[in-house]
């Protein structure tokens, strides 16, 4: 592994603990196809551990990150269906909660405490949130994190509620917006590094 001594000070090899919802594998979308050509790159120079959801892994995919070099960590949880009759449960306890839908529903326990103990073990450099709600597992941590934004999240709900025709799901737009900027300034004040895919978004 290469060394790094441009980022406060370190000049040692670098551990870096990505953390997401998913393994970035096929790369069928636009997330998962950034996030995995970010890792591809990363690790040609870094050490990278990553952890995703148990539930949401395939053994082709962990397979193909083992053979980029990337070590994978399954936390013993499972992603959030994205429909069904518990939804509504899950919006309504978001709002109790004042969290973003987007966040509350990938708070788990099990995510949480499988990485305190790799961060205990680990001796890891640096966390990197490759989606913005995943900042929620940082607070408390006593390390330099980055967020990766790849879209400045409460735009998209004001856009979503600026073209909704039905009032009760317009109000409900309007509120996640307002969640989620609420938590959007706070993670990225405490977040030392943060990257973003747009210039519009950088400047935000």
């Amino acid at each position: 592994m290469a060394t790094f001594g441009g980022c406060g000070g370190f000049v040692h090899e670098q551990q870096i603990l990505v953390i997401d919802e998913e393994i970035a594998w096929p790369p069928n979308t636009g997330k998962r196809l950034r996030t995995l050509n970010l890792l591809s790159c990363l690790v040609r120079d870094f050490e990278i551990d990553l952890l995703v959801h148990r539930g949401a892994v395939t053994a082709d995919a962990q397979a193909e990150m083992q053979q980029r070099g990337i070590t994978v960590h399954l936390a013993p949880t499972r992603l959030p269906a994205k429909s069904g009759w518990r939804m509504p449960l899950r919006i309504a306890a978001s709002l109790l909660r004042g969290l973003p839908y987007s966040v509350y529903a990938h708070m788990h326990a099990g995510f949480q405490s499988t990485l305190d103990a790799l961060v205990r073990t680990r001796g890891y450099d640096l966390v990197h949130c490759e989606w913005t709600p995943y900042a929620v597992y940082t607070r408390g941590l006593d390390l330099p994190i980055c967020i990766a934004a790849h879209n400045v999240e409460c735009e998209i709900w004001k856009r979503m509620a600026a073209a909704e025709n039905r009032p009760a799901h317009r109000k409900l737009f309007r509120v996640q917006a307002v969640l989620m900027e609420r938590f959007e300034r706070q993670v990225f004040s405490r977040a030392q590094f943060a990257t973003a895919v747009s210039e519009n978004d950088a400047a935000t």
